[in-house]
Order: C-alpha cells, then sequence, then structure tokens
C-alpha cells in the first residue's frame, strides 16, 4: 500500500535537506511517520518556497511551491498513491488538493477546525481593550487578534468546503464528530488518536521531585490560549500563597526591552504585559522562549500544576504531554478538551470565562498531594496514545478505506 501524506509542515529530514530550521511544531507527525512508515510506503508533500523532491530514508518528499495541477500531476505520476491522507483541514490549499485527486481516495485528519475556533479568537477580549493595545506590528503583519479572526474565517470558508466533499475523515473527540457530521452528515467517520512526541512516554512526575506553589502553562502566543486569564486567577491566588509562581513557554514580554524588542510585541504581547504590570505580578511570572521537547519535559516534571487554559481546543497535545508523566492538569472546559478529562480528572476542569474558579482549583492542586492520583493519569494516557495500538488502527483504517472506495466504483 502507497499511502500520499498532505503536511502542513516539513519534516525534519527534508527540511535539513534542504537547510531551513527545523519545525517546532508537529513532533507527534514525525513520530506517527516513523512508525507507520515500517508497514507500508509513505510519500510526503509539503509546501516550500521552491519545488523539490527526494527520497529519505525509505519516505519519498515532495516539495511544492504552489498547488497547481501540473506539479499535483507530476506527484501523483511519481509516486502512484493508492491513497492521499491530507493531515489537517486548517489551510486553504488542502481543498485545491482534494479538487485534484480525482479518482483517488482521500481522507482527512481533523486536527483543529478554524472555522470554528474563529468564533472563540478573541479570547474573551473586549473590542476596547483590543484597539488600545493595538501595535505596529499588527497593523503592518496583521497580527492583532481581529486580523487572526478573520484569517480564521476566511480560511474556514475552504475547510467546510472540503470538509462537506469529503468522504472519509478521521477525528479524536466528540466536539470534532459534531462538527464533521454537521458539516457533512454523509460523512464516514473513523477514530484515531494520535501518537505523541517519544520523549514523553517516559518519565513521571513526582511531588516531591516537584517546585512547590509553581504553575506551568505551555503557549502565550494569541488570546485564544488564555494566558491573561491565568495571570488574573494568579491575582487572586498570590493572596493565599505569595510564594507562586508561573511559568509560561513563549517569548519574553517583561523587564526592560530595546526599542527593537518593543517594535516585535503583538497587541496581545502588549495587553499581557500592562495587565500583569497592573496587578503586579512581574516578579510571579517568568517567560521561559521557545522550548524542545526535552525542556518542555523538564517543565512539566517540576511545576506543581499545568494549565491548559485555552478558549477552544481540539485535543491538545500539551495536555496528553502532561498525562503521559502523570502530571498535576487544570484545564478549561472547552472544544474536545472533557474527552481527555474523565473521572476524575474532571474535578479539574473549569469554564473558560471564570478566572475565580481557575483560582480555586490551582488553590485546591496546591493543597494536596497528587501521587495518588499520577498513575490514573498516566494509565489513561498511556492506553490513549499507545503507539501500537495507533499505528494498526490507521493501517486498519486506510485498509477499510480502500475496500469501501473499490466497493463505490
Amino acid at each position: 500500500m502507497k499511502v500520499l501524506w498532505i503536511s502542513n509542515i516539513l519534516f525534519d529530514d527534508i527540511a535539513d535537506v534542504v537547510g531551513v530550521n527545523r519545525s517546532t511544531g508537529g513532533g507527534w507527525m514525525q513520530s506517527l511517520l516513523t512508525l507507520v512508515k515500517t508497514q507500508i510506503k509513505i510519500g510526503v508533500v509539503a509546501l516550500h518556497s521552491k519545488t523539490f523532491s527526494q527520497e529519505i530514508k525509505g519516505v519519498s518528499y515532495y516539495l511544492l511551491s504552489s498547488i497547481n495541477k501540473n506539479d499535483w500531476k507530476n506527484v501523483l505520476d511519481d509516486f502512484k498513491p493508492d491513497l492521499i491522507h491530507i493531515h489537517g483541514t486548517e489551510y486553504p490549499h488542502t481543498y485545491k488538493i482534494k479538487q485534484y485527486c480525482g479518482n483517488i481516495p482521500c481522507i482527512v485528519s481533523i486536527q483543529g477546525l478554524v472555522s470554528v475556533y474563529s468564533r472563540y479568537a478573541l479570547g474573551g477580549m473586549h473590542s476596547k481593550k483590543i484597539f488600545r493595545f493595538t501595535t505596529l506590528k499588527d497593523v503592518l503583519l496583521h497580527s492583532s487578534p481581529w486580523s487572526i479572526q478573520r484569517s480564521q474565517k476566511k480560511r474556514g470558508m475552504y475547510e467546510k468546503q472540503l470538509i462537506a466533499n469529503i468522504n472519509y475523515i478521521i477525528g479524536r473527540t466528540k466536539w470534532d464528530y459534531a462538527h464533521a457530521l454537521t458539516m457533512n452528515p454523509s460523512i464516514k467517520y473513523y477514530y484515531c488518536s494520535e501518537v505523541i512526541r517519544d520523549t514523553f512516554y517516559q518519565g513521571t512526575w513526582h511531588y516531591q521531585n516537584a517546585v512547590s506553589h509553581t504553575i506551568f502553562c505551555s503557549n502565550s502566543s494569541v488570546p485564544l490560549k488564555g494566558i491573561h486569564q491565568v495571570v488574573k486567577a494568579l491575582f487572586i491566588v498570590k493572596r493565599l500563597y505569595p510564594d507562586v509562581k508561573v511559568r509560561i513557554a513563549g517569548k519574553n514580554i517583561l523587564g526592560h526591552l530595546s526599542v527593537k524588542d518593543r517594535l516585535r510585541l503583538s497587541g496581545y504581547d502588549n495587553y499581557l504585559r500592562n495587565l500583569i504590570y497592573r496587578l503586579g505580578l512581574e516578579d510571579a511570572i517568568t517567560f521561559l522562549g521557545t522550548l524542545s521537547a526535552e525542556e518542555m519535559k523538564t517543565e512539566f516534571l517540576r511545576a506543581n500544576v499545568f494549565i491548559l487554559p485555552s478558549s477552544i481546543e481540539n485535543s491538545p497535545n500539551s495536555l496528553a504531554e502532561a498525562q503521559l508523566l502523570g502530571v498535576p492538569i487544570i484545564a478549561s472546559y472547552a472544544g474536545g478538551i472533557p474527552d481527555m478529562m474523565p473521572s476524575p480528572l474532571s474535578d479539574y476542569i473549569y469554564r473558560f470565562e471564570e478566572v475565580e474558579m481557575l483560582a480555586q482549583r490551582i488553590m485546591e492542586i496546591f493543597q494536596r498531594e497528587w501521587d495518588k492520583y499520577t498513575n490514573i493519569v498516566k494509565d489513561i494516557a498511556h492506553k490513549r496514545h499507545n503507539r501500537k495500538i495507533i499505528r494498526n488502527n490507521l493501517i486498519s483504517i486506510y485498509v477499510d478505506v480502500l475496500e469501501t472506495f473499490n466497493e463505490t466504483l
């Protein structure tokens, strides 16, 4: 069987060959590729500044500068796939690829759904605040929350068309199932969990090794990720736990910034910085920069609690990574997150808007030793993200799609 993957990232091997930095995201796809390529022949198509192809470690890579009929035909003629697997619905080129698939069966994996994410892109921020903190970067690079929301809505139009015109789709939560079937009631939906980056399958969180009253958050880039809600909750927690600290993956926006650094601030960065200083929390918050998988693991294991405060997610990998290690977790009740937080973890979910509830959840974690939950959390996550089961499940999905498609001919 030969399956052609459509990827939104450059995999490490081809990135090294063409001389570009390795992607900081999509590590789970690399792990999945390593598992699957031993069983079936995989080709990978990704967008790049120039058209290029090469076979590396048994995988056929095709870089295209754009998606057009001629280049796409060349890929199909060279690789001759039995099946095309589009990873992600978020970008317009995926809809164009579906149009060019012809008589080759095509399946799509849901990662996030931008057509739905756009509803929550502002993260509850009031329009006056967005306008007040808009920066030159926002104007020049269209990076304001409004611009992000407009982009998501525009891309969401193509996403809806793609899902409406596809016959087979892979998801992993009740949330993405509901939206996929709403967009296309006749679509055939397959469940398949995600492989997580290798390093998180080893290691266990222990209370005695963690730093008391330390919170870790993994993303601060946009309002949707909800860090401003953590800051508001921190103000409440700090009254009873004055030593509380929050460590956040993301660029530093605090302290003395050069003119160049200030020009790099987005409006949301500007808003966060102002909020932190206004609440007097600058000494309680540390921004860690971009973290590797190993650095993320270190932060998880030293934290007293990991918080995922997003206004919307499908099945965030950072939550899965924390669970594989048995870390204490608090998460917002949004999108597919409740599927990942079954009992007894469901005691630690809260509504995104309710910063008071978030503060109480934090203090509850601080007041108890989590070790008795660690093995429960790890067991839930290791069953969900079992690599062998996921590999076999994905291959069985491919087989079923091919059989179902052939029956319709």
